[in-house]
């Protein structure tokens, strides 16, 4: 049977309808575009707390030795010891005074001393003995 849809008058389509046995289910067709992706969704709970962690080593407690008079010294490292920071400052030279002028009159003052002497080193086990001197 052949069926034909016609355009009625004023623009509107008619169409036919056939009533049978229903046919047999067609191929599928072929997947459609991914859609938008949808808003983020609220944080989740906070996760329980975790397990104690080991206590850790205790803060090493400096030994600051000042040697500010001049002279000798002896300094032992003492046992555990893994650095040795040694800082060594000198003092600078005066500076010179003025001498009298002719007629017993102040003159201007003498140059200014030398400058000081400064070393900061610090020392790994294998680079320091037992004992400085």
């Amino acid at each position: 049977m052949t069926v034909k849809a016609q355009t009625l008058s004023g623009g509107m389509n008619a169409s036919v309808r056939m009533i049978g046995p229903p046919g047999p289910q067609g191929p599928a067709g072929p997947q459609g575009p991914a859609g938008p992706t949808g808003p983020q969704g609220p944080a989740g709970a906070t996760g329980p707390a975790g397990p104690q962690g080991p206590a850790g080593t205790p803060a090493a407690t400096p030994n600051i030795q000042a040697f500010t008079t001049p002279g000798s010294y002896t300094w032992t490292k003492p046992a555990g010891v893994t650095m040795v920071r040694v800082v060594c400052q000198g003092a600078g030279g005066g500076g010179a005074s003025g001498v009298a002028a002719a007629l017993s009159a102040a003159a201007n003052g003498g140059p200014g001393g030398g400058s000081g002497a400064y070393c900061d080193m610090t020392l790994w086990p294998r680079s320091f003995p037992r004992a400085f001197r």
